[in-house]
């Protein structure tokens, strides 16, 4: 079986990510623009309860301004 190599997020990405599932689209619909297989993007979502870490996001928006 091949293996793919390892990809780490950046923040961007995860709020990319983040913006996608809040509109309706599916895991795998999002995996795809990376990729991936969907669980690779469940574990993003999942690993805060569904719930936006809001130290990213303010993070997030200090780094636009």
């Amino acid at each position: 079986m091949k293996y793919r190599k390892r990809l780490r997020y950046t923040d961007e990405q995860k709020a990319m990510m983040w913006d996608r599932w809040k509109k309706g689209e599916t895991l795998g619909t999002i995996a795809r623009l990376f990729d991936r297989y969907h669980s690779s993007i469940e574990r993003i979502i999942a690993e805060s309860g569904g719930i936006l870490d809001l130290l990213h996001v303010n993070a997030l928006h200090d780094a636009c301004l």
